[in-house]
């Protein structure tokens, strides 16, 4: 056989290795885009609502929600001089439920480290945890502004 001959054959063969592989990536890619479209649709309802929260809250030393623009998860930091949390929510691989992965460090009294993974069927429960934790973060901060304020009145 020719080298013109040898390299038809090996252009041919590669053309349809890359054809074949080029089909495949793109069936890839359709599925795992249809995925997240899926996921983005299940997490829509507690995104809104996580944007909702955050505008209802204002600017809050401390905390940063942070629903990612693609809406296919969202982020919640509650930070305190001694309680450092945050959880990061998304549905499990099987997009049949929203998980919460969550992280509390704290490093007054016995310093302790927390991190649990919490399954939730419903976006309501889903948001409930992270609206508790930063209703309690809010409650902290005025306590301590209200004390700070007595003390300096009983002061004058």
């Amino acid at each position: 056989m020719s080298t013109d001959g040898v390299r038809k054959h090996l252009r041919a063969a590669l053309d349809e290795i890359v054809e074949r592989e080029k089909k495949h990536l793109h069936d890839s890619y359709d599925k795992s885009d249809a995925e997240i479209a899926k996921r983005i649709e299940k997490m829509r309802p507690l995104i809104e609502s996580l944007h909702a929260l955050k505008n209802e809250i204002g600017k809050v030393d401390g905390v940063d929600i942070d629903p990612s623009e693609h809406g296919h998860m969202a982020t919640v930091h509650v930070n305190s001089s001694v309680t450092q949390q945050s959880y990061s929510i998304s549905t499990n691989i099987d997009n049949t439920c929203f998980e919460v992965e969550e992280y509390r460090y704290v490093t007054f009294g016995d310093f302790d480290t927390i991190e649990k993974t919490h399954s939730f069927e419903s976006p309501d429960l889903a948001l409930n945890l992270v609206v508790d934790a930063i209703g309690k973060h809010i409650a902290q901060k005025q306590v301590l502004g209200e004390r700070k304020q007595k003390s300096r009145l009983e002061k004058s």
